[in-house]
This record gives C-alpha cells, structure tokens and sequence, in this order.
C-alpha cells in the first residue's frame, strides 16, 4: 500500500534542488572516470564546424528539392545557424509555411540529455505541466 507524503511547497523547491545537485554529481563523477561522456563539455570546435556545415548543406538542398531561393523564404540560412548555434546545431531542419502560405525554414532543436533524462521525464515534466495548468503545490491554507 503506497503511502501519502505531505510536502509544503519550500520542502518540495528543496527536495528537487538536491536532487538536480547529485544528478550533476554524479554525472561529473562518471566523466571522470574512463572516458568522457559525450557532450558533457559540449562538441569541440571542429565537431562544431561540422555540425554547422551539415546544417547549412541540409538547408540548401532543401532549397533545391522544392524549387525555392532562399531570397523567397521569410528568414534566412544565417537566421536558422543563429538559433540552431544553442543546441550545437543539433537538430532537424524542414520549410514549412506561415499562415499567410510564405515558406520558412524550421529548426527543431535535438532534446538535450538532460531533457532525455529519466530525471526530467519523471520529475520535471509533471512538475513543470502542473505549474502551467495553475497548480501551486499546496499553496498555502485560506483562512
């Protein structure tokens, strides 16, 4: 039979920080250890050259396969690289259009490891949906 904890709202903020804290823990811990972990520090900068020119030539063939210059799209390849430049050009690409039928690159950022994280998906995310549909966690009594 599972239990009911009751938490106030600062003993839950505390719980998650701790738990956010020996995640980053030991995850520094198992990079030390043997081989660095893949993107623990980021790609360095040729991989990083090379994402951004693999993102540059998916852009331009999509340009190619539909017909289009990028003068017709209403943002730019250098716009694309620049939001693209937080995820490490990690990503997926597609022209899609605006409501108004004017074609637009779209960059869909690769979810980071932290975002593919047990931590996150069981943690996180719930938490993160409740404060977005007005849960407050307890919030305090009315009297």
């Amino acid at each position: 039979m599972k239990k009911v904890i009751r938490l106030t709202e600062s003993e839950l903020t505390d719980l998650i920080e701790r738990i956010i804290t020996e995640t980053q823990h030991m995850d520094m811990e198992e990079g030390m250890h043997g081989e660095m972990e893949e993107g623990m520090f980021g790609p360095g900068k040729e991989e990083l050259e090379e994402l951004k020119t693999d993102l540059i030539r998916r852009m331009e063939d999509l340009l190619e396969e539909n017909g289009l210059e990028e003068e017709d799209l209403i943002n730019s390849i250098e716009s694309v690289l620049e939001k693209a430049k937080d995820s490490n050009y990690r990503g997926d690409v597609r022209i899609t259009t605006t409501s108004k039928g004017m074609p637009m690159f779209k960059f869909e950022a690769e979810p980071s490891r932290f975002h593919k994280s047990k931590f996150y998906k069981n943690i996180m995310e719930p938490m993160v949906g409740g404060m977005k549909s007005g849960h407050s966690f307890g919030g305090g009594y009315k009297k």
